[in-house]
């Protein structure tokens, strides 16, 4: 699709499979409810503090944008890719594959700091965003299944419900399309910042306060 940027997902995948099986182990040695949730939501504040800093003191000094800050969202050459894969996009796509991966195994909390590398990081706009993000998690997801299985955390027995909930998604998916993109992009990445923050104050007040 013409709304779906390849280059993120092909380092995000790996990264946080990697960041799944860390997770998971995490989850069952080391790590209970509350620490999980604890630990995910500063880090969900850290890392959009960080970004909410960088972006201001760019904009505070007037530094131009290059093709090291954002990637193109219309471009989808050899060219463009392999900038990507060599500038500081992988470095941030690295480490937020691992984090999320990790976040996902322990608080189903990947989408928030996916969030703020696609939209705040990359910059994609909000047609592309929706096509990347579905891709990635839809790739992802099949990825957790055997894991999940393996740890005992899933069982044959949860899929009926699995599948009944996922209908509600899909339906969820194209009624909800249509209305974000009618929402201007400046709006739309600050609404999605702001749920990011308030994801990050809900799991450090759950995990404080079980």
């Amino acid at each position: 699709s013409k709304d779906l940027v390849w280059p993120p997902i092909y380092v995000l995948v790996p990264f946080s499979m990697i960041g799944m099986v860390i997770g998971q182990i995490a989850d069952k040695y080391y790590l209970n409810d509350s620490d999980a949730r604890l630990l995910v939501g500063v880090l969900l504040l850290v890392i959009l503090g960080f970004q909410v800093m960088q972006s201001y003191f760019l904009k505070k000094n007037n530094k131009n944008k290059d093709e090291d800050t954002i990637l193109p969202v219309t471009t989808t050459s050899t060219t463009t890719q392999n900038n990507y894969f060599s500038s500081k996009l992988f470095r941030w796509g690295s480490c937020v594959g691992v984090l999320g991966g990790a976040a996902t195994m322990l608080t189903n909390a990947m989408g928030p700091i996916l969030n703020v590398y696609l939209l705040s990081i990359i910059q994609l706009n909000p047609s592309s965003y929706i096509g990347t993000r579905a891709m990635f998690f839809c790739i992802a997801n099949v990825w957790k299944l055997p894991v999940r299985f393996l740890s005992g955390s899933l069982e044959f027995r949860m899929l009926p419900l699995a599948f009944f909930l996922g209908i509600f998604s899909v339906i969820g998916v194209f009624g909800a399309k249509p209305i974000l993109l009618r929402i201007p992009p400046k709006h739309f990445v600050l609404l999605e910042l702001g749920v990011v923050f308030l994801a990050g104050i809900r799991l450090c007040y759950m995990g404080l306060f079980p």
